[in-house]
């Protein structure tokens, strides 16, 4: 599915869903199954149990997360 058209069922604004798109399209993602989306979300590395194994693509990467696709 295009990422225009799986943002916009997260979005509704017109500013997050541009900058999200400008962000994939940055890394080169145009196409994608599944969005996962935090608003509004303090990430607490300590309290986190990433899967290292975990195919992720992450588009503003975290220390402890990495792309796989590299």
């Amino acid at each position: 599915m295009p990422i225009t058209k799986l943002v916009d069922g997260f979005s509704w604004s017109d500013s997050y869903a541009n900058s999200v798109v400008d962000l994939a399209k940055g890394q080169g993602i145009e196409q994608a199954t599944t969005m996962v989306v935090f608003l509004n979300f303090e990430y607490q590395p300590g309290r986190a149990k990433p899967r290292e194994t975990a195919p992720l693509n992450s588009l503003e990467p975290c220390d402890s997360l990495e792309r796989t696709d590299k």
